[in-house]
């Protein structure tokens, strides 16, 4: 039984752990004197986009406190399309800080709001962030559910990027429940939409699934040089984090394989760049699995 490690986030997950949130769509509006209703649509406006700033630097505190104050004028004004992504990022935070209840209440009320209003991008990100929460507390069927709606909606918008984070996620529930053959074929058809769009990144940790996928599989060759094609990727994108996340997994291919020196060199390789980083989960080095963390977008 592999046991990978929670956001995306996202995020669940790996070396990439925080699990990457869709985070709510916003303007960048100017704040003006609070005397009508627009100009008090236009500070939950610079609020709405204050939280997204402080959610991109991992301020999590303060970008819930904006978001709070942005929903606060939005229902104020009764401005639904503000007011659902004010929900969005408040569930993306509770997402983030573990508050897994709270998330899903505030996923449900944005999701609920985007429907009224005939969002279908909004819907289609919450839905995959539900997806996401559901995985996290161990429900499977229900984030297959969500997830395979999302990935209806943003195939619909012809939305590639969102496209290509939800075959990823059903791809992890997959591998998740044991469907290895499942799991593969949407890694596959990520990576695939990953490289057609250049998304890099993306392309080294769908490049880290598939190996972990063919490891669980039995099928070694195919796992180191999935692996391998994702360490030359992190290298070059100066991913150092993932590097030590794959370097870990080369290092317990070999390991099954019997290469036991090759085994410590990459474990050892992999511990240094751990601490150069400031991970203090050494313990769990050579048992975690990095590298499944789902994408909820940021």
């Amino acid at each position: 039984m592999h046991h990978p490690v929670s956001l995306l986030l996202c995020t669940v997950c790996l070396a990439f752990t925080v699990p990457l949130v869709f985070p709510p769509a916003s303007g960048s509006l100017p704040a003006l004197a609070q005397t009508t209703p627009e100009d008090r649509i236009a500070e939950a406006d610079r609020l709405l986009e204050l939280g997204n700033q402080q959610y991109r630097v991992s301020q999590w505190r303060e970008a819930l406190q904006s978001y709070q104050a942005a929903l606060n004028i939005y229902r104020e004004t009764n401005n639904r399309g503000g007011e659902a992504n004010s929900l969005l990022g408040i569930g993306n935070i509770n997402n983030l800080l573990g508050n897994y209840p709270q998330a899903l209440e505030y996923y449900e009320q944005s999701l609920a709001l985007t429907r009224e209003l005939g969002d279908r991008a909004g819907e289609a990100r919450t839905l995959g962030n539900i997806g996401l929460v559901n995985r996290l507390l161990g429900n499977y069927p229900q984030a297959l559910e969500y997830y395979e709606q999302s990935l209806a909606l943003f195939r619909e918008l012809g939305d590639r990027a969102g496209e290509t984070i939800m075959l990823n996620n059903i791809g992890i529930v997959n591998d998740l429940l044991g469907n290895y053959p499942q799991a593969l074929e949407y890694y596959e058809q990520s990576l695939a939409l990953k490289r057609e769009l250049g998304d890099r990144a993306g392309e080294a940790l769908t490049l880290n699934n598939i190996g972990i996928v063919n490891r669980l599989l039995g099928n070694y060759p195919q796992a180191l040089e999935h692996y391998e094609q994702s360490l030359a990727l992190t290298r070059e994108l100066g991913d150092r984090a993932t590097e030590a996340a794959t370097l870990n997994n080369i290092g317990i291919v070999n390991d099954l394989l019997g290469n036991h020196p090759q085994a410590l060199e990459y474990y050892e390789q992999s511990l240094a760049l751990k601490r150069e980083l400031g991970d203090r989960k050494l313990s769990e080095l050579s048992t975690q699995i990095e590298g499944r963390s789902p994408c909820l977008i940021n």
